[in-house]
């Protein structure tokens, strides 16, 4: 049941369009501050026992729900939640609707747009020349494509609905956690949302190698390893865009080329692409294969 309510989501993810009002963050916030009054005094809330129990408690909820639903009689009701938890827990941002308007930006000329959806994109302050700008962005859409899609896709096939919101609350805690004196607890979502990302980074890094350049993407994953030697949690994106250069064949020693323009991200989204539906298709295969034997 887990494939088909995956191979549903993502297609009315597609069918759908933008709904990211949907999971406007807002309510985490709400959540968050309402957990922090309740236990944000004792000593143990600003560090990682604090973020597990900031994403444990919603996840157990998802839990509860779908157990409850999982008799015979209600599991077209399961397939539904399992569907909405989906949906809920993906972007929460459309990453190819963000990198086709970037690119309709720069070909029409609006460097002011293009720069503003770059910044939204790859989250971090882009480099003035264009060359290197598309060059950013299209390595932003190749991390964003396992923080948004693929890690909770796999969690999801993993533990079902409690993987998929699992990941989605970290990335949450991450990334909209922080307040002045709590450096410790973001750090330790930082260190749990490594965690999560360390299989599906290297899944994916394996999916770009057999979706674009093989031999180049291996390469550039070999030498990733010999040059670096930081924690494992740290090292997923670099893995990610390692490979992900490799298997397009961009080289290390383009980034000032503007001549290839907005088509490295278009190269970056069909890779994306590629990867997710070869994953979709073998975890389709392995599903087939379980009925039948």
């Amino acid at each position: 049941m887990n494939f088909i309510a995956l191979v549903i989501s993502l297609l009315l993810e597609r069918l759908l369009g933008e709904h990211t009002h949907l999971r406007d963050p807002k309510w985490f916030h709400g959540y968050r501050g309402w957990l922090a009054g309740v236990i944000g005094h004792q000593p143990f809330w600003n560090g990682p026992v604090g973020v597990l129990l900031l994403v444990a408690l919603p996840t157990a909820v998802v839990g509860i729900i779908y157990h409850l639903l999982g008799g015979a009689l209600l599991s077209l009701f399961a397939l539904l939640f399992s569907i909405g938890v989906v949906l809920f827990s993906l972007g929460p941002r459309d990453l190819d609707a963000e990198a086709t308007s970037y690119i309709e930006a720069v070909e029409a000329g609006d460097d002011e747009r293009a720069t503003g959806i770059a910044k939204d994109i790859a989250g971090e302050p882009m480099l003035a020349q264009s060359g290197r700008r598309d060059r950013q962005v299209a390595e932003a859409v190749l991390v964003q494509f396992n923080e948004r899609v693929f890690a909770v896709l796999l969690w999801f096939v993993v533990l079902g609905p409690m993987g998929a919101i699992l990941y989605r609350l970290t990335a949450l805690a991450r990334q909209h956690g922080s307040i002045e004196d709590e450096e410790e607890f973001v750090s330790a979502a930082t260190r749990l949302q490594g965690i999560l990302d360390w299989v599906p980074a290297r899944l994916i890094a394996l999916g770009f190698a057999l979706a674009g350049s093989f031999e180049d993407a291996v390469t550039d994953w070999k030498a990733y390893y010999n040059r670096k030697a930081e924690h494992f949690w740290q090292i997923n994106a670099d893995i990610i865009v390692a490979t992900g250069r490799g298997a397009l064949c961009f080289g290390e020693g383009e980034d000032t080329d503007d001549t290839h323009g907005p088509a490295r991200v278009r190269s970056a989204l069909a890779l994306v692409l590629r990867t997710l539906i070869l994953w979709v298709v073998l975890y389709g295969l392995v599903t087939i294969a379980g009925f039948a034997f």
